[in-house]
């Protein structure tokens, strides 16, 4: 091959490259900042409600204003024996509270009330964008 040839197909490969990686990445922050939402399903409210009954708890939706007021969805569980301490329980990206109940069982049964928030953009909360902190670390300064 001639060496103008080999510089062409050298040019016309980085530049494919460059091109994939672009799409890509936007395709990837694409998904990144707009997470699947999981919705708290009707079967959801009644495994939620049965394990708080086990614990001699009450489960109560609450809805917490955001500043820019996003509506954020969440449950109390308190029980009924509290030892008088609190925990906000946070869940993983594209879950929602429901994927803290385990966590929520455990601590009931260690008299500790909960609250379990939909973070924003996801399950039954509002916001169109997970901002990773941005906006999300003055939701949690809201709950508490």
């Amino acid at each position: 091959m001639r060496p103008e040839r080999v510089l062409r197909l050298a040019v016309l490969f980085f530049l494919g490259y460059l091109a994939l990686s672009f799409i890509v990445g936007v395709l990837v922050a694409e998904a990144t900042i707009h997470p699947s939402r999981r919705l708290v399903s009707a079967k959801d409210e009644v495994r939620a409600e049965e394990m708080a009954h086990s614990h001699e708890a009450e489960l109560a939706d609450v809805q917490i204003a955001a500043r820019d007021e996003t509506t954020l969805s969440a449950w109390t569980i308190r029980p009924r024996n509290s030892n008088g301490k609190a925990i906000i329980l946070l869940h993983g990206l594209s879950d929602n509270r429901l994927g803290m109940i385990g966590y929520a069982e455990m601590l009931l049964g260690h008299g500790f009330s909960v609250l379990a928030p939909d973070a924003r953009a996801h399950g039954a909360s509002g916001g169109q964008l997970a901002t990773y902190g941005l906006l999300e670390s003055e939701d949690i300064h809201r709950s508490v």
